[in-house]
């Protein structure tokens, strides 16, 4: 399997003319399916077994040894607070895509669009239970293809 990185728009054509089988983190599929390329997003919404669900835009990471720790630990106080959460699910991310879902249920939901709404009594698949973020396969992978395409 060859894997391929960099911009996403030469990739998407990529998969248009199957030079690529699979984008992960593709932008534009609707417009390259208006201008005729035969591609397709696979829609979460349409699996029968339930879906994903992922922190997406709304996950949080620190920097160790950040310049100021304690505004740090204020801001991500503020992030996960009820106002923080009313905030990050009324804003775009930084790609455009539609606002994500806070998993916070105490705040209201009539903001987003129907498609990022949890729906009762659904199946959901969380990726990013603790269980399933142990990045070492991916990092080893990277690593071996970063072996092969290694100039010798």
């Amino acid at each position: 399997m060859d894997v391929v990185f960099g911009d996403r728009r030469l990739i998407l054509d990529w998969l248009g003319k199957g030079k690529v089988s699979l984008c992960i983190g593709c932008r534009g599929v609707d417009r390259a399916v208006a201008q005729g390329l035969p591609v397709r997003e696979l829609d979460f919404w349409d699996w029968k077994e339930g879906q994903a669900l992922s922190t997406g835009g709304g996950s949080i990471s620190l920097i160790k040894g950040g310049p100021n720790p304690h505004a740090a630990k204020v801001f991500v106080n503020w992030f996960l607070s009820r106002k923080g959460q009313i905030a990050l699910q009324s804003s775009n991310d930084l790609y455009g895509q539609l606002p994500p879902n806070s998993r916070r249920i105490d705040i209201p939901k009539d903001m987003l669009a129907p498609e990022e709404r949890v729906k009762e009594g659904k199946k959901y698949f969380d990726i990013s239970r603790s269980e399933y973020t142990d990045m070492t396969p991916i990092f080893n992978l990277a690593k071996e293809i970063l072996r092969a395409i290694e100039p010798k």
